[in-house]
């Protein structure tokens, strides 16, 4: 049996997201390549900024 592409992609990031949280220390290295949090551990601006507030914003 043939697996198609997208199970085949869907495999790999549960394969990533394993070896991304083995550990404290691992997560906070993934999460950190991700640009999610910076090199003191706060989340990004990018992403603690609340999407609904931005729609209303630009209405």
């Amino acid at each position: 049996m043939k697996l198609n592409p997208h199970q085949v992609a869907l495999a790999a990031i549960r394969k990533q997201t394993l070896a991304n949280t083995k550990s404290k220390r691992t997560a906070h290295a993934a999460l950190l390549r991700m640009g999610i949090i910076d090199s003191k551990g706060a989340v990004t601006k990018e992403y603690t900024r609340d999407p609904r507030i931005e729609g209303m914003l630009k209405a």
